[in-house]
């Protein structure tokens, strides 16, 4: 199994935006990751840029929201393992912008307020 991990956006100006060209270069990287068996991991190593700003491109470039979200999410831990959780006040599905509203965690299996 290959892993792909690259930031889709990149960052200038104190904002995450694309050019035309490389939002086109990003659909067909996304395009040949979901035709092939490489697993596209969803990650913000830029700046500035949010998990919601990657899982948006991904979803520009193609993909559903639930892929985007699997990529973000259960890909991770089915590679490296882990079982911690994030509880949301909202549903991702619905707008991927609620991913910043955070309850709060479970890791280690210890409950962790963020509210």
């Amino acid at each position: 199994m290959r892993v792909l991990e690259h930031s889709l956006c990149s960052h200038a100006g104190g904002r995450a935006k694309r050019t035309e060209e490389a939002r086109a270069r990003a659909s067909r990287v996304v395009a040949a990751a979901r035709g092939s068996k490489v697993v596209l991991l969803a990650g913000t190593g830029a700046t500035g840029v949010t998990l919601a700003d990657e899982l948006r491109e991904l979803v520009a470039s193609g993909w559903s929201v639930q892929e985007a979200l699997y990529s973000a999410t259960l890909a991770p831990a089915k590679i490296w393992g882990g079982s911690d959780w994030v509880v949301l006040s909202a549903n991702p599905l619905t707008d991927l912008g609620n991913l910043q509203k955070v309850d709060g965690v479970v890791i280690g299996g210890s409950w962790h307020n963020l509210k």
